[in-house]
């Protein structure tokens, strides 16, 4: 699964994405996501539930900043406004594939530059939630072998740094 580089030194998210979500079911219609987010993980995670088709993938590139996300995802949608379904969503037929991609890379070559180069990272939505859901069991598994102090430990915030 591909890394993507949300944090800085310091722990914080760092960065702006342009983000597409692409759900579908066999042969039908693939529904497009296209937005912004400082988090696209945590983003995903909450989108997934309001696509009527399961998610497949995530595509996201980090931009220069949020306005030029902005930039992009409002000309991205204005030149797809012929797939809209409802809202940022797009539904597109296999046959509309190659002139939707042909739309993105002219959008995205607009902002592209030789010092910074704007590139996707596919994420399986199937594989990182199995990666949650590992990390979910991990979590369970320590409460349970430390036993109920721990539990209590990290409900009230772990360790006070206020002393």
């Amino acid at each position: 699964m591909p890394r993507l580089d949300v944090f800085g030194s310091d722990g914080r998210l760092v960065g702006s994405y342009l983000y597409l979500l692409l759900c579908s079911e066999d042969e039908g219609p693939i529904y497009v996501k296209v937005g912004i987010s400082k988090d696209p993980i945590s983003r995903l995670r909450h989108l997934k539930t309001h696509c009527p088709l399961p998610a497949q993938y995530l595509f996201v590139s980090r931009v220069r900043s949020r306005d030029v996300a902005r930039r992009i995802e409002k000309r991205v949608l204005k030149g797809a406004g012929k797939w809209r379904a409802e809202g940022e969503w797009l539904k597109l037929s296999l046959a509309d594939k190659p002139d939707f991609n042909e739309l993105l890379r002219s959008v995205v070559s607009i902002y592209t530059t030789p010092d910074w180069p704007l590139r996707w990272d596919r994420i399986s939505v199937t594989e990182l939630c199995r990666h949650d859901k590992a990390r979910q069991l991990g979590a369970m598994y320590r409460v349970k072998r430390l036993g109920q102090s721990y539990s209590d430990f990290m409900k009230h915030g772990g360790l006070l740094t206020d002393s």
